[in-house]
């Protein structure tokens, strides 16, 4: 079933988890439903007082069905669209601010380090944990700030 429905609508069935559906009509098309419903109604009222041969039952599956149709049409013409939030791989930049100001300089009374060198280990190593998190779904820039 997931094929199917990444083959028809492109996204795997996970990322519509994260969506909803969002109405994108413009002011000409809201007139055109208006109409539409407004002929609608006229055609029911007209349908009603015709008197035919066929039964009632005919009748009225042949006003469901214009009715369904009608329906139809206004949701089209209310121009739906799915809004689907989701982070694609790579196309995000995620900056990451580094402070470089003398502070950073000074060495911690029990490391032998600088406190840039700590951040740089942490940070600027492609073997480093966050970096490889990170790195894995966005595009990283480090930004030096103080």
């Amino acid at each position: 079933m997931d094929a199917l429905v990444e083959f028809f609508f492109k996204y795997r069935p996970i990322v519509f988890e994260n969506s909803h559906l969002d109405l994108n009509a413009t002011a000409m098309s809201k007139i055109g439903v208006l109409v539409l419903l407004l002929a609608a109604l006229a055609a029911v009222v007209t349908y009603t007082r015709v008197r035919l041969r066929g039964s009632q039952a005919d009748r009225n599956r042949l006003i469901a069905l214009r009715v369904a149709l009608v329906l139809v049409l206004t949701f089209m013409l209310m121009r739906p669209v799915l809004v689907v939030s989701s982070a694609f791989g790579k196309h995000n930049v995620v900056g990451v601010l580094i402070d470089d100001s003398r502070s950073m300089q000074v060495a911690d009374m029990d490391k032998k380090q600088t406190r840039a060198d700590i951040v740089r280990n942490l940070l600027g190593r492609p073997d480093s944990g966050l970096y490889k998190a990170l790195s894995d779904r966005f595009t990283i820039r480090f930004l030096p700030c103080g």
